[in-house]
């Protein structure tokens, strides 16, 4: 009895129990305590119908989930079913049962849940101003217990049963949006390798944790704590367009530099000059380097007098400023020195915080250590030379612009973005009974904020190496039509759009316009608002009609309505003559990408930029009005990530296509690829025993002369074009032959000799005495070239005349005839 009293007594205390501790409690007295669950349920419900005090119920509460009932599911049901929990203006104990459930993973829970999110969505709602969160943790439970696919028809059943259009519509947002609640920041260090030679003791005595550590270590408290912060965190953007198209560069006057020995105070000025009005420039000085000089002066309250929000607020601020010095200024060394004062500073303020907040910050503190002296995050892709900076030129006005080097741009985005969420999420820091807080700025968000840096080098690279050669060829095959006018369609067309306009800058010659029609939009609005749409944008039928693949629908579309407005008819083959697209399943309309290996292949290379790059936005369903007058499609704006991404992929088209100043006032305008005039004719294998691929090519000019263009292993490229320029040397016959750059890569371009045959496995009998083998044959000693085989020879016998070529010098020099590589012995 002496037990049981322990617990009833410590059952209503506002602070958290330790029960290990202080009730000692051996088996037979915790069978005794679960026998009596009811009378302990009973005092609960009680406790629940009398109480005012949120604290005392969310501790109540957390007492029971913590002892663990057989029928503790069935009786949380009930809990959040009381309107004591779920109109609590706190939220904590409707959360800390949500948990639960989600934890447990029992499908009996779903309908309580179902019953929660029809309470909250009742008038009278105290927690209105949180209503998003609350709809969208509830889904995110959902989701844990039943699977996506079944939460997506529970949450849409839902909505669609709803009288109401409030409730239709907040229960439409959550079957849409509640099924992106973030996963845990753990999952991203499982499979990393920390770096081992970093200096010891840069922080205290707490170390770097271990994967494992990491991964079942953690309190609980602290990673539930992880999951609300890094879910609210996001709400600030939900929905928000970013103009990445301007600089975020910030202007701080009378600045001095933070370094370490006024880091602490910058840290602590910053917070103040921040106050309540989310004024964004303070902190984007801050994770920039710089802050005004009076934030230092003796007027400011010194950090170690701050109370338990503003600590959370001066350490939060200085885990960004942390993660963008070491990442996107690649100082790792001062990030950790950094990092200590901060971890120094939370130990002297240890009176002013609970211990249990002051474990939670030192835990994400070490996560945040973890991430820098990881080697595996700052492995950046190297990028190719048009990421650098260069001199954008405007052929018509004779002006330059300066294009910054896109590293310097992403990251003054990154660290724009960082601020941003810092500045939103300090003003919403609030704490829970626990004393750890339910609301503020998130270590794991923060983390992955800095990570869009790596993210985005990465996106760069693929997008230059995938996409911008399937532009180069479009943008050559339009030519050959020479279209005065043309309209790209569809959000992924936007890329295209910008190549083509980057591609004539300056010039003026050509009409590019975009637009956006989606298929949704085309079944809910009118033709003649489409239309208008159309006409406004300057859209008529004298334009060529380009869209990405595959059938080319939407602008047939447009063609439609803009035909009948005209009461112009046009037949099916007109209207496929007015549309092109960079793959066609239709073979009557124009496609603009080559011929690949197959069809499939070719489809798939294409289908990446329509379904695999960032969109700004959700597909837009409706055309809105502007404050013009002026129709526009109207969409979701998609999460920062993703239009930054969109940036990112516009951004190196932009690259790939201006028109460039070089340092010695030299125009490279329009600058064209190896491929540039040629045109893709066949895969080519020839007569010959061939090991690497090549490509026959030939010139759209009248004379058609033809190229073919070869790959394999660099070495052996190298090692044919030096036999070929040894060979020619030698007043040999040989086709001209050059080294060429083409997406990336290394290939041989080489003449076609059209008038030479080969003649088969053995050399014909006119040659077996021929002056000119037999000088090649010394230059291949010379070269160590041992495939000179007859199917390496080419000849001409015409007019009486015999002539012999040398071609595939591939198996010479420091090369193998199949391409491996030849390699000093091991033992000499």
């Amino acid at each position: 009895m002496e037990s049981k009293n322990k617990i009833w007594k410590m059952i209503f205390k506002p602070e958290q129990p330790n029960l290990e501790k202080d009730l000692e409690l051996d088996d037979e007295k915790l069978q005794n305590i679960v026998l009596e669950k009811k009378e302990l349920q009973s005092e609960i419900e009680k406790k629940l119908s009398l109480s005012n005090n949120a604290n005392e119920i969310f501790s109540s509460i957390n007492t029971y989930k913590f002892i663990s009932h057989e029928d503790a599911v069935e009786f949380f049901d009930r809990l959040l079913d009381h309107p004591a929990i779920y109109n609590c203006l706190d939220g904590s104990s409707a959360y800390l049962i949500l948990d639960f459930l989600r934890e447990k993973g029992n499908p009996e829970a779903v309908e309580t849940i179902i019953r929660y999110v029809n309470h909250i969505l009742l008038p009278g709602y105290k927690r209105q101003a949180h209503l998003q969160f609350d709809l969208y943790h509830a889904a995110f439970t959902l989701l844990a217990i039943l699977g996506k696919e079944a939460c997506e028809k529970v949450l849409q059943s839902l909505a669609e049963q709803d009288v109401t259009f409030k409730g239709w519509f907040e229960k439409n947002k959550i079957s849409l949006l509640g099924l992106k609640f973030p996963s845990q920041i753990t999952s991203s260090y499982k499979s990393d390798i920390p770096h081992n030679d970093w200096p010891p003791n840069y922080l205290d005595k707490t170390s770097t944790p271990s994967n494992e550590e990491l991964s079942v270590s953690r309190p609980s408290e602290f990673q539930k704590t992880n999951d609300t912060l890094d879910f609210q965190s996001r709400l600030w953007e939900q929905g928000k367009p970013f103009n990445f198209y301007r600089r975020f560069r910030p202007v701080v006057p009378n600045s001095v530099i933070v370094d370490g020995a006024n880091y602490l105070m910058a840290l602590r000025g910053t917070v103040e000059n921040m106050g309540d009005n989310n004024n964004l420039d303070p902190s984007l000085n801050l994770l920039s380097g710089r802050i005004e000089e009076k934030l230092l002066t003796a007027t400011v309250e010194k950090p170690e007098q701050s109370n338990q929000k503003e600590i959370f607020e001066i350490v939060s601020l200085g885990a960004g400023e942390v993660l963008c010095l070491a990442v996107l200024e690649n100082n790792r060394e001062e990030a950790l020195l950094r990092l200590g004062i901060i971890k120094q500073f939370i130990d002297q303020s240890k009176s002013k915080i609970s211990e249990i907040f002051k474990m939670f910050l030192l835990d994400e503190l070490a996560l945040i250590e973890y991430y820098i002296k990881n080697d595996s995050n700052f492995s950046f892709p190297e990028l190719p030379q048009n990421a650098e900076s260069f001199l954008m030129y405007h052929a018509w006005h004779t002006k330059t612009r300066e294009i910054p080097d896109f590293r310097v741009l992403l990251a003054e985005k990154v660290r724009w973005l960082m601020a941003n969420d810092l500045t939103s999420n300090l003003s919403l820091i609030a704490f829970g009974p626990n004393n750890l807080p339910i609301g503020g700025p998130s270590f794991a968000r923060i983390i992955e904020i800095v990570g869009r840096y790596k993210k985005g080098l990465e996106l760069y690279k693929v997008v230059d190496e995938k996409d911008m050669p399937i532009y180069w060829e479009a943008i050559d095959k339009l030519e050959d039509t020479d279209p005065s006018r043309i309209v790209v369609f569809g959000r992924d067309g936007r890329f295209f759009f910008t190549a083509l306009k980057a591609s004539g800058f300056g010039i003026g010659d050509k009409e590019v316009k975009y637009v956006v029609i989606t298929r949704n939009m085309k079944d809910l609005e009118s033709r003649d608002t489409i239309t208008d749409y159309l006409k406004q944008n300057g859209i008529s039928l004298d334009f060529t009609f380009v869209d990405t693949g595959f059938r080319g629908s939407i602008p047939e579309l447009a063609i439609d309505f803009l035909s009948q407005d005209q009461g112009i008819s046009l037949s099916s083959q007109e209207i496929d003559r007015k549309i092109t697209l960079l793959s066609s399943s239709e073979r009557t309309r124009t496609e603009l990408s080559r011929k690949r290996r197959s069809r499939d292949e070719q489809m798939r290379t294409v289908g990446v930029i329509e379904d695999h790059r960032p969109q700004n936005m959700e597909s837009p369903a409706q055309l809105e009005m502007d404050e013009r007058g002026k129709l526009r499609p109207k969409g979701t704006f998609n999460s920062s990530a993703d239009q930054l991404g969109y940036w990112i992929v516009e951004h190196v088209s932009l690259r790939n296509f201006a028109p460039k100043l070089n340092p010695d006032k030299r125009i490279e305008y329009n600058k064209k690829d190896p491929l540039s005039g040629l045109r893709f004719v066949q895969d080519y294998r020839g007569e010959s025993i061939g090991t690497h691929p090549m490509e026959l090519w030939e010139d759209k000019n009248e004379d058609k002369e033809r190229f073919l263009i070869k790959g394999g292993p660099e070495h052996t490229l190298r090692a044919d074009f030096v036999g070929q320029r040894f060979l020619r040397q030698a007043d040999l016959v040989v086709p001209d032959t050059e080294l060429v750059t083409i997406n990336g890569q290394l290939k041989l371009k080489m003449e076609f000799l059209a008038d030479y045959k080969l003649m088969g496995l053995h050399l014909p009998v006119e040659f077996q005495n021929s002056e000119k083998i037999q000088s090649a044959l010394l230059v291949d000693a010379l070269l160590g070239q041992y495939d000179r085989t007859p199917w390496n020879l080419m000849f001409n016998s015409r007019w009486g005349e015999h002539r012999v070529a040398f071609i595939d010098n591939g198996a010479s020099l420091f090369s193998r005839a199949r391409g491996g590589a030849q390699r000093f012995s091991e033992i000499l």
